[in-house]
């Protein structure tokens, strides 16, 4: 495998900046991740805004079966999952579309809920392989991730390897930002960084990412705004919108969405829906009914108790 490049942000983050980075990511560090001692020299992750790498190549029978083995280990129903999928007509016709966009040379971005990192990571898996089960095995894979993963791991048979490093597995590249939540807003590291800093990375990922939408054929994995740091209100998950710069990039020409939901945590059975179909993302308005899509899927299939609720106009008519 070709050794990974790690690009910066031309003012480093200190170690103090990283430790605070770490706590807006800490709500994941449970169960078999966990964090890492904060050390750039040794976790060139840490700090960066951008992974460039090869990821395991698909077509080889021993990379394919450890990838869906490492599946497998974090949820047994992960091979099963993937099977059922490609058996239902709908969500495969569903896959061969965004194949075929990316095939066309056009972009699309897997909008992808998720509440853990090892679920998120079993979402990826699970497209990444599908898409090669049905044809498409040129595909190129980027990922949008908060830069506080940079600094978590995953449990592996007693080793602890950084989450990007698992991540890389499935990825030409990773992108680190700051997401534009309400989480980040409220963070001890938005008070005491200068802001300016922080648009600086998320705009050097911005530029980054606009290049390969350029170049076209790549599916960029990404978690709406939000769905993945949704908090409780009145016993109701609040679902945020898409931020404004994530729009801007959906908006290009050349540039399609395709909204997943899947739940492998708590559930049985495993919940792997598609939201929608392809779709072009323009405007404020096609992004909320995009995420009241997304919405109207996971109350669908929430647990006892559960309610979702998106807080864009548009899609109010699809909560409950």
């Amino acid at each position: 495998m070709v050794a990974p490049e790690y690009f910066y942000p031309p003012e480093p983050w200190s170690i103090e900046e990283l430790e605070l980075v770490q706590a807006l990511s800490a709500s994941h560090a449970v169960g078999k991740t966990v964090k890492l001692d904060i050390n750039p020299a040794q976790y060139p992750d840490q700090g960066a805004y951008l992974r460039a790498g090869q990821p395991i190549d698909l077509s080889d029978p021993e990379a394919m079966s450890a990838l869906v083995g490492i599946g497998n280990m974090v949820d047994s129903r992960f091979e099963a999952t993937i099977d059922a999928t490609l058996d239902d007509k709908q969500k495969r016709l569903g896959l061969t579309a965004v194949g075929e966009r990316l095939e066309a040379g056009d972009t699309v971005f897997n909008s992808m809920d998720h509440r853990s990192l090892p679920e998120f990571g079993l979402e990826l898996g699970a497209i990444k392989i599908m898409l090669h089960e049905i044809g498409f095995k040129a595909v190129r894979f980027g990922t949008v991730i908060s830069e506080g993963v940079t600094t978590l791991g995953y449990e592996v048979d007693d080793q602890y390897p950084p989450m990007p490093d698992v991540l890389a597995l499935m990825n030409h590249k990773l992108w680190y930002t700051f997401p534009s939540t309400d989480k980040t807003r409220e963070s001890e590291f938005a008070q005491q960084v200068d802001t300016r800093r922080i648009k600086t990375q998320n705009g050097l990922v911005m530029t980054d990412i606009g290049e390969e939408q350029a170049q076209g054929g790549m599916i960029i994995t990404w978690a709406p705004e939000g769905t993945s740091h949704a908090y409780d209100t009145h016993g109701a998950t609040i679902v945020e919108t898409i931020g404004a710069g994530t729009r801007s990039l959906l908006g290009r020409d050349g540039t399609y969405a395709q909204a997943v939901v899947a739940r492998f945590k708590d559930v049985d059975p495993v919940v792997f829906e598609l939201c929608g179909g392809l779709r072009r993302v323009t405007d404020e308005q096609s992004a909320d009914r995009m995420m009241g899509d997304i919405t109207k899927v996971l109350n669908e299939n929430s647990q006892p108790g559960e309610t979702f609720i998106y807080k864009g106009a548009e899609a109010t008519l699809l909560n409950p």
